[in-house]
């Protein structure tokens, strides 16, 4: 009986030790801010931090109206000008395809993309464009290498994000999409 009641109290003695430890130790501190979490990101699941300004949305905010028909801006003229086209349905199609690249097969182009380019356009372009004259804003550049680019068109809704087209150069020196998310 004499050695049960040796590791009661042993027992009782260690749990006092931890509990006194617990109350006396400062809790532990992140050195981190916490705003941010994991990568550096802004921590956008707590209540106290108010929602971000849709004013800083489109950084460089470079209005396209009339771009030359070498530069990569063009070649996203052209697919929204396919986009709101009242042509028919196939010559249409055969305008927006003809801006992506030969990885893409035309098929594919219909299935992935096209659908979705004409239900999304005026969501990326200004209300007053037609056909003819489509207006956008390139919100943000990012030039992968010298024949590749990465373009964020701006968005007229503040639910849906700057969409991203990646474009590359071919060996002619043509622009071509390469990506693209509707």
């Amino acid at each position: 009986m004499r050695g049960r009641h040796r590791r009661c109290q042993l027992g009782w003695g260690a749990l006092g030790l931890w509990l006194i430890a617990a109350l006396i130790t400062p809790g532990c501190s992140s050195k981190t801010d916490p705003a941010h979490v994991g990568h550096g990101l802004p921590d956008t699941s707590s209540s106290r931090q108010s929602p971000a300004p849709s004013v800083g949305r489109c950084e460089l905010n470079q209005v396209i109206r009339y771009p030359d028909s070498d530069k990569p801006e063009w070649v996203i003229h052209e697919l929204f000008s396919a986009a709101l086209s009242a042509e028919p349905e196939e010559k249409a199609f055969k305008r927006f395809a003809r801006v992506f690249s030969d990885i893409h097969r035309k098929s594919w182009v219909r299935e992935a993309y096209w659908s979705a380019a004409k239900k999304h356009v005026h969501t990326y372009v200004s209300e007053s464009s037609e056909e003819d004259e489509v207006v956008f804003s390139v919100c943000r550049r990012v030039e992968e290498s010298e024949d590749s680019l990465k373009l964020f068109i701006g968005s007229n809704d503040p639910k849906r994000s700057n969409m991203p087209i990646t474009l590359a150069r071919t060996e002619a020196g043509e622009w071509r999409v390469t990506s693209y998310a509707p």
